[in-house]
C-alpha cells in the first residue's frame, strides 16, 4: 500500500465512521462525502507523477509544491472545507516531502505556507 492509499484510506474510515461502535453511530454523522476522496487521490497521485527526476534549479520546487497545495484547496474548498483539515495538511506535507527525497528539509515548504505566500 502506497503511502497516498493508505492516507486516502485513513480518510474513508474517518468519513464512513467505520472506527466507531455500532452503538456510537447512533447520532453519528458523517463530516464528508467519501465519494470526493478519489478526486483527491487523483490529484496526489497525478501530483507525484509529475515530480521530475532530475531538478536543474531546486529553488522551482517551491513553486511545484504550492501550486498542489493550492489546488488541493481548491478541491477542499469545492467539499465545504471538510476535507482537508490542519492534521491532514500536515500529512499531506510528508507525503510531499517524500516525493522530494534530495530537498525536502530546504525547498518543500509546509502547507500552511500557502496562506503565507498568497497573501505576499
Amino acid at each position: 500500500m502506497t503511502a497516498i492509499t493508505e492516507f486516502i484510506q485513513q480518510l474513508r474510515e474517518f468519513g464512513t465512521g467505520a472506527y466507531l461502535r455500532p452503538e456510537e453511530r447512533q447520532y453519528w454523522e458523517p463530516p464528508f462525502d467519501v465519494n470526493a476522496l478519489p478526486e483527491l487521490e487523483a490529484l496526489l497521485i497525478g501530483y507525484a507523477k509529475s515530480v521530475p527526476l532530475d531538478v536543474p534549479n531546486p529553488d522551482i520546487i517551491r513553486d511545484h509544491v504550492l501550486d498542489l497545495y493550492t489546488q488541493l484547496r481548491e478541491f477542499n474548498a469545492r467539499h465545504n472545507d471538510a476535507i482537508i483539515e490542519p492534521e491532514e495538511e500536515a500529512e499531506i506535507t510528508e507525503l510531499v516531502r517524500m516525493m522530494w527525497p534530495d530537498y525536502a528539509a530546504d525547498h518543500v515548504p509546509d502547507f500552511a505556507d500557502l496562506d503565507a505566500s498568497t497573501s505576499e
